[in-house]
């Protein structure tokens, strides 16, 4: 318990952040609705990835010291928490990234022209 306390101090920053993105969402929803929805589940998404990846892999070493996994095995483990942690923070980027151009009106000043 107590490493899985410690790996999830590590990412007290990002929790620091996500709290005050969440905050600032919900003070402008009455403004921007949909940009603060976006931004509500994007960090809802890196929250959770963020908490049970770090769990996850803590628990995969305890797992492979109790259970004696090979090196081989852990590491198709981790590989397998890499990749689904990075899809998700991909989800939650890509929600933020559309939170920032939604409701953006459309000035006809600014298209270029080739």
């Amino acid at each position: 318990m107590h490493e899985i306390l410690t790996s999830l101090a590590w990412s007290i920053p990002f929790y620091v952040l996500y709290l005050v993105a969440a905050v600032i969402a919900i003070v402008r929803w009455s403004r921007h609705p949909s940009a603060s929805l976006l931004v509500l589940l994007a960090v809802i998404v890196l929250t959770l990835t963020a908490l049970f990846g770090d769990t996850a892999f803590t628990l995969a070493l305890h797992t492979r010291e109790d259970s004696g996994w090979s090196n081989e095995k852990l590491g198709s483990v981790m590989a397998a928490l890499r990749l689904v942690r990075n899809v998700l923070t991909t989800v939650g980027l890509a929600l933020l990234v559309s939170a920032v151009f939604t409701g953006r009106s459309v000035r006809n000043s600014l298209t270029p022209t080739f």
